[in-house]
Protein backbone atom coordinates (compact mmCIF):
# COMPACT_ATOMS: atom_id res chain seq x y z
CA UNK A 1 0.00 0.00 0.00
CA UNK A 2 1.45 3.32 -0.95
CA UNK A 3 1.47 6.49 1.13
CA UNK A 4 -1.34 7.87 -1.03
CA UNK A 5 -3.54 4.89 -0.11
CA UNK A 6 -3.98 6.21 3.43
CA UNK A 7 -6.36 8.85 2.05
CA UNK A 8 -8.53 6.07 0.63
CA UNK A 9 -8.42 3.87 3.75
CA UNK A 10 -9.74 5.60 6.87
CA UNK A 11 -8.68 2.74 9.16
CA UNK A 12 -5.09 2.77 7.87
CA UNK A 13 -5.03 6.56 8.07
CA UNK A 14 -6.28 6.47 11.67
CA UNK A 15 -3.78 3.75 12.56
CA UNK A 16 -0.89 5.69 11.02
CA UNK A 17 -1.93 8.81 12.95
CA UNK A 18 -2.20 6.86 16.21
CA UNK A 19 1.14 5.14 15.68
CA UNK A 20 2.76 8.50 15.00
CA UNK A 21 1.89 9.33 18.60
CA UNK A 22 2.93 6.09 20.34
CA UNK A 23 5.59 4.62 18.03
CA UNK A 24 6.69 7.09 15.36
CA UNK A 25 9.58 4.86 14.30
CA UNK A 26 7.19 2.22 12.88
CA UNK A 27 4.83 4.47 10.90
CA UNK A 28 6.49 3.75 7.56
CA UNK A 29 6.50 -0.01 8.20
CA UNK A 30 2.76 -0.24 8.91
CA UNK A 31 1.92 0.92 5.38
CA UNK A 32 3.56 -2.18 3.89
CA UNK A 33 3.07 -4.78 6.63
CA UNK A 34 1.02 -7.97 6.25
CA UNK A 35 -2.52 -6.88 7.21
CA UNK A 36 -3.00 -10.07 9.27
CA UNK A 37 0.10 -9.55 11.41
CA UNK A 38 -0.37 -8.75 15.11
CA UNK A 39 0.79 -5.14 15.22
CA UNK A 40 1.14 -5.06 18.99
CA UNK A 41 3.46 -8.06 19.10
CA UNK A 42 5.39 -7.04 15.98
CA UNK A 43 6.12 -3.54 17.23
CA UNK A 44 6.31 -4.27 20.96
CA UNK A 45 3.38 -2.01 21.84
CA UNK A 46 2.02 -2.13 25.38
CA UNK A 47 -1.46 -1.78 26.88
CA UNK A 48 -1.25 2.02 27.07
CA UNK A 49 -0.25 2.13 23.40
CA UNK A 50 -3.25 -0.11 22.62
CA UNK A 51 -5.59 2.21 24.52
CA UNK A 52 -4.26 5.26 22.68
CA UNK A 53 -4.54 3.54 19.30
CA UNK A 54 -8.10 2.33 19.94
CA UNK A 55 -9.23 5.75 21.17
CA UNK A 56 -7.71 7.49 18.16
CA UNK A 57 -9.19 4.96 15.73
CA UNK A 58 -12.61 5.41 17.31
CA UNK A 59 -12.27 9.16 17.02
CA UNK A 60 -11.05 9.14 13.43
CA UNK A 61 -13.66 6.64 12.18
CA UNK A 62 -16.57 7.84 14.31
CA UNK A 63 -17.20 4.30 15.53
CA UNK A 64 -17.10 3.27 19.19
CA UNK A 65 -14.75 0.41 20.09
CA UNK A 66 -15.80 -1.35 23.30
CA UNK A 67 -12.84 -2.23 25.53
CA UNK A 68 -13.80 -5.92 25.48
CA UNK A 69 -13.10 -5.92 21.72
CA UNK A 70 -9.54 -4.58 22.04
CA UNK A 71 -7.91 -8.04 22.38
CA UNK A 72 -9.27 -9.18 19.01
CA UNK A 73 -8.32 -5.98 17.15
CA UNK A 74 -4.62 -6.70 16.84
CA UNK A 75 -4.14 -6.57 13.07
CA UNK A 76 -4.96 -4.05 10.37
CA UNK A 77 -7.30 -6.63 8.79
CA UNK A 78 -9.23 -7.11 12.06
CA UNK A 79 -9.43 -3.36 12.60
CA UNK A 80 -10.74 -2.83 9.05
CA UNK A 81 -13.30 -5.60 9.46
CA UNK A 82 -14.63 -4.15 12.71
CA UNK A 83 -14.54 -0.47 11.75
CA UNK A 84 -15.91 -0.61 8.21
Amino acid sequence: MSTDDTALDPVLSGLVDALATVAPDVVDEVRTIDPDLDLFEEFGLDSMDRLTIMERLASSTGRQIPEDRYPELTSLAAMRSFLT
